[in-house]
């Protein structure tokens, strides 16, 4: 009869400890960037299907969208003709990721981001994130109580 050498059971401690919680921060980690960034921008580019929703239901999808840093251009031209004060301040927000505008000139991307702004508040504040924020600083309460 043979000896066989004692089983080494100190891997699988290690295994559980570090390896499965690791794999499910990461399933987690994908699952919320699908929910929160893929899903809302896969949802978008297929427009067709924001024109059947209501557009309280195009806001909460573009809102979502607007969560990210980006340029969501789309998703500010559909703001233009479905925002509403709930929409402002992920406008104001999404500001601070756009270029500086230099010599009055623009990327169209920020001028839509704009146009959505100007058309929800009325407003005309200027054409960088500082302006939109001081101004929403000041007005926020206006919006909320609305």
């Amino acid at each position: 009869m043979t000896a066989t050498a004692p089983r080494d059971t100190r891997k699988l401690p290690v295994f559980t400890a570090i390896v499965l919680p690791l794999f499910a921060l990461l399933v987690l980690l994908a699952a919320l960037f699908y929910w929160q960034y893929w899903g809302p921008r896969r949802f978008l580019m297929k427009f067709e299907s924001l024109e059947s929703m209501s557009p309280a239901e195009q806001r909460k999808v573009l809102h979502r969208i607007l969560r990210w840093p980006g340029m969501h251009h789309d998703a500010y031209i559909a703001l233009i003709e479905v925002g509403d004060e709930t929409s402002v301040p992920f406008l104001i927000r999404s500001l601070q990721w756009q270029p500086r505008s230099t010599g009055g000139l623009m990327i169209c991307t920020k001028a839509h981001c704009l146009e959505a702004l100007r058309k929800i508040s009325s407003e005309d504040v200027g054409t960088e994130y500082e302006d939109w924020a001081a101004w929403w600083e000041e007005n926020k309460e206006n919006y909320e109580r609305k």
